[in-house]
């Protein structure tokens, strides 16, 4: 039952019970208000009718924007597989090879150590060998520690064409420690048509 309904009747029992004067004054509220409900009514209907509008207003912007954001980012993949690639370096020609790795240290340092020790229950200067003359290294090793025959190798790159390699050799002979220059040399890099080129003093 509807609020004008329960309205009507509650105003139709005070008529059926008040005087002909009250009658007619409870007429006049009982329309007013029935008419006064109509409007609110039609007023809420339109309330409802405006937000449903709203609704599907919000969903139909909703969807263009997704169809938007796809359309986008459909046109921009092209767009980023050439940036992607453009983005990729070219392949470095490969160096010459510089015969030994530079990059640990500047210069690049390598020691091959070679080292003997020797103990004589005699001294070895009076060592003798009967029917063999004891000349050069033929006798037995100095007393003690002894570098023998070891290496220092120092390389580096000088620049971006050339590279530089010098090793040197320390020896003991006769009790006395020697060095030399074993090796020393230069490579051109990068020549044209990999051609190497190495001067110096080398094996």
């Amino acid at each position: 039952m509807s609020k004008k309904n329960l309205v009507a009747i509650f105003f139709g029992l005070l008529i059926g019970t008040a005087s002909p004067a009250q009658t007619a004054n409870g007429a006049d509220a009982i329309a007013t208000l029935a008419a006064r409900i109509t409007e609110l009514e039609r007023q809420a209907q339109r309330l409802r009718e405006q937000a449903e509008q709203a609704l599907a207003a919000a969903q139909s912007a909703r969807d263009a924007l997704l169809l938007i954001q796809q359309q986008t980012a459909l046109a921009a993949l092209p767009t980023a597989a050439a940036d992607a690639a453009d983005a990729i370096p070219a392949a470095v020609p490969a160096a010459a090879p510089t015969g030994a790795n530079g990059n640990a240290f500047n210069p690049a340092i390598s020691v091959v150590l070679n080292g003997t020790y020797a103990h004589h229950s005699l001294p070895p200067e009076r060592y003798q060998r009967a029917g063999f003359p004891l000349v050069g290294e033929g006798g037995p090793l100095s007393q003690g520690l002894s570098l023998g025959e070891s290496e220092i190798a120092l390389s580096a790159n000088v620049d971006d064409k050339f590279y530089g390699q010098v090793t040197l050799a320390v020896g003991s002979a006769d009790g006395v420690d020697e060095i030399g220059i074993e090796e020393s040399f230069i490579d051109a890099l990068g020549l044209p048509g990999g051609i190497s080129l190495r001067a110096g003093r080398f094996f």
